[in-house]
């Protein structure tokens, strides 16, 4: 991988849209090198920007990254543009070869819930959203 860090959401939060789901959730969630859950086993989620490992902020943005990309793209939860902060959202899951995802999110109107699963030849999706709020599903 050679985006860089700074690279790294937008590339994970684009291949879903040119059809590569799959291989955004298996760069995000890969434990062998270069995956990031073995960066953060090898403790690489505490290490801060500077040389010496004891001052900087101790946190890395990649982890930002995969979070935003498994609640925006996997559990499919999204800001709808026309509409202020959680006051409009679009639940729109990105299944790839997964079973299932369930997602939380306390918004600033209340908590946002996205739950799905699949089973053989059947999806199920559950939605649950503040008082006040529209969803496009």
């Amino acid at each position: 991988m050679t985006t860089g860090f700074v690279g790294v959401m937008p590339m994970l939060l684009s291949l879903p849209d040119w059809g590569y789901e799959d291989l955004g959730y298996t760069v995000a969630m890969q434990e062998d090198v270069p995956g990031f859950l073995q960066m953060i086993a090898d403790g690489w989620s505490t290490m801060g920007e500077s040389l010496d490992n004891i001052s900087g902020s101790r946190h890395h943005p990649f982890g930002a990254c995969i979070g935003t990309f498994l609640f925006r793209e996997i559990a499919g939860v999204r800001t709808d543009p026309t509409g202020p902060g959680f006051a409009k959202v679009i639940i729109r899951p990105v299944l790839g070869n997964l079973a299932w995802a369930k997602a939380r999110y306390d918004s600033i109107r209340g908590p946002l819930d996205s739950d799905w699963q699949r089973q053989a030849n059947r999806f199920t999706l559950r939605v649950s959203i503040p008082v006040n709020t529209t969803a496009t599903v």
